[in-house]
């Protein structure tokens, strides 16, 4: 019987059973290769040389905007720590501006508040829920509090009249007619007075929306106006000692490509990374730095990272090509692999930024297009 199956499978062209279970292992992998790229994410990283330096070599310290100098709380020699202030340029937004801006802002939320109080307790007068507390003193609710009673009392006074004219009806003294005007009145002052209360509560609510608007910009322009407050500080990056300070006279114009001072860091060492245009974008003060140092021919990662102290500004050519200097600590020998390794001034290494995170598709279809649509090479 078997090989009559087996003739018949032959003769039908079908693949043999282990051949199509292969087919389904390949298909069921290659579709979970497929979907893992849409959900794995890769860490694009940077890698710039670098040498290490010692404590002696000064740190450049630039002004973050161009402007005058207010005041200078620094002086050579002075031992500073890593975020004291060391100048102050000219402000065109003072503290006071600030203060009046969060009272604007605290003012605001106050009226969205109280609105909110007063759209919550119309929409569910008189069963108003205990937490719900309406100052007594407020205008727009004594406002709404006269009107309510004065439609409670129309309302009411249709009601009875509604009342009345049942019995009456009921006892043939008046026609059906009257009873059915008197229904009809009643329904129209219920409707107008709910129509008062859902009108009311929809001023409230248009209110507040607007107010909430107010509060949005008001909100946005306290965070420029704090932003454009901290630039006119220069702060130390680092803790050392200050040498070289350049500019000590008041009252005089500094750019962004200017000097302030130098700092001498406190730190043993230093290590300086020379990073091209294209990545300076990415790196900022407080970033993790990866090292790896090449020994016997082989590169070693350091698992300890540093911390990025300082981004300079200012475009520098080293070997006819265009860099910026990147400051970091030095990382932590205690997490280093490399057993009975000391850091020194003037080993080269090389510095891993952490750029940006890709998923995997992208990064197969960035480096398809790459070969497709290649960039043409001016020569």
């Amino acid at each position: 019987m078997e090989d009559v199956f087996e003739q018949q499978r032959l003769l039908s062209g079908q693949p043999p059973a282990y051949i199509r279970r292969l087919y389904i292992l390949v298909i069921i992998l290659l579709t979970g290769v497929i979907l893992s790229m849409f959900f794995i994410t890769v860490d694009v990283v940077a890698i710039f040389p670098a040498i290490t330096r010692q404590n002696g070599e000064t740190i450049p310290i630039h002004s973050r905007k161009p402007g005058i100098i207010d005041s200078i709380y620094i002086s050579n020699g002075d031992s500073i720590s890593a975020g004291d202030k060391i100048a102050k340029l000219h402000d065109a937004v003072s503290r006071k501006t600030i203060l009046t801006l969060r009272k604007a802002s605290e003012d605001l939320k106050l009226q969205i508040g109280r609105l909110e109080i007063l759209g919550v307790f119309a929409s569910q007068y008189p069963v108003t829920p205990g937490e719900v507390n309406v100052k007594k003193s407020d205008r727009q609710y004594q406002l709404f509090m006269a009107n309510h009673s004065a439609w409670n009392v129309k309302l009411k006074k249709a009601e009875a009249d509604l009342e009345l004219t049942r019995v009456l009806c009921h006892d043939n003294i008046v026609a059906p007619a009257e009873l059915a005007a008197a229904e009809s009145k009643f329904q129209e002052i219920n409707t107008a007075f709910k129509a008062f209360i859902s009108g009311q509560v929809a001023a409230w609510e248009k209110e507040r929306q607007l107010l909430s608007e107010r509060l949005w910009k008001l909100e946005m322009d306290i965070f420029n106006a704090e932003e454009e407050y901290k630039s006119h500080y220069i702060h130390s990056p680092v803790a050392g000692v200050v040498t070289g300070l350049k500019r000590r006279v008041e009252n005089d114009n500094i750019a962004i490509e200017d000097v302030f001072c130098f700092v001498s860091p406190f730190d043993s060492l230093v290590i300086e990374s020379y990073v091209t245009p294209s990545a300076i974008a990415f790196l900022s003060p407080g970033q993790p730095v990866y090292y790896s140092f090449n020994i016997a021919g082989a590169d070693h990662l350091n698992i300890a990272p540093g911390r990025i102290v300082v981004v300079s500004p200012v475009m520098e050519w080293n070997s006819s090509q265009p860099v910026y200097r990147v400051l970091s600590s030095p990382p932590d020998n205690n997490g280093d692999e490399i057993k009975d390794f000391h850091l020194v001034a003037g080993v080269t290494l090389k510095s891993r930024f952490l750029v940006t995170e890709r998923k995997l598709w992208q990064l197969v279809i960035g480096r398809f297009r790459q070969y497709t649509q290649p960039i043409p090479v001016i020569k």
